[in-house]
């Protein structure tokens, strides 16, 4: 499983836990609350198939999560764990796979408001989007938190590389605290820099992204001697000469 022992008992022996097997796909289905605000949340989990580095016992992966609405009661959260439950054995009964059972499953949540985020983990594990969110998951997990964070920095880095600016901000972040990696100012700071290139037309999450990265790129530069930084800035040069991209 790619996400730490710790995180994977809060679910495995959370509220509720539902185990699903039908013709097309098995899943765990657990609700339980999490992280420091202990919100209730559910988790969809699925076989670990093939490469089994960084796997825990559960031999689990993550695939999906819902985060429940706040004006929802307890109880009510727990029921909707059960809907889920039952609405995806009926979907791999009909031929559905995960993914696609996922999907519609929480376009349903989201539309009603019972659901105020909803991730789909089951699509192309190579995409940018399911990298970062991946790395999101990990980073919000509770328990062993510097396993979840090195299990954070592997998918960051993976959306990074493909040139999402708030991968590159958030692997930069691990590198400059030294969560989950040894801290390393340089490294830091070649990820701040990728990450400071949005463009002005940008969204304001890219734009926020963008102000973040540089405060901390400069922070991390005051931590380099000059020889240092002319490296990694030669770097950076390199990777944004590779990927046909400018910097700012």
């Amino acid at each position: 499983m790619i996400i730490s022992n710790c995180f994977v008992r809060t679910y495995l022996f959370g509220s509720k836990v539902a185990r699903i097997q039908n013709k097309s796909f098995q899943c765990c289905v657990s609700t339980a609350k999490e992280g420091w605000f202990q919100k209730r949340s559910t988790i969809i989990l699925e076989p670990k198939i093939g490469n089994t580095v960084g796997a825990g016992a559960a031999g689990l992966r993550p695939c999906g999560k819902v985060i429940y609405s706040p004006t929802l009661r307890e109880s009510d959260r727990l029921q909707f764990h059960d809907v889920i439950a039952k609405t995806l054995d009926a979907f791999g009964e009909e031929g559905c796979t995960l993914e696609e059972a996922l999907e519609q499953i929480f376009v349903d949540l989201k539309r009603r408001g019972i659901a105020v985020e909803t991730i789909n983990l089951a699509a192309d594990q190579g995409q940018a989007d399911v990298q970062f969110n991946l790395g999101m998951l990990y980073t919000n997990g509770e328990g062993d938190w510097q396993d979840d964070y090195a299990q954070a920095a592997l998918r960051y880095r993976k959306a990074a590389e493909q040139g999402d600016a708030r991968a590159q901000y958030n692997l930069g972040v691990l590198y400059y605290k030294g969560h989950g990696v040894p801290q390393d100012f340089a490294k830091a700071y070649f990820w701040f820099d990728l990450a400071t290139a949005a463009e002005q037309d940008a969204s304001l999450v890219e734009q926020t992204t963008k102000y973040r990265a540089t405060k901390y790129r400069d922070e991390a530069a005051s931590h380099l001697t000059p020889a240092d930084l002319a490296r990694v800035q030669q770097r950076v040069r390199k990777w944004f000469e590779e990927h046909q991209a400018k910097p700012q």
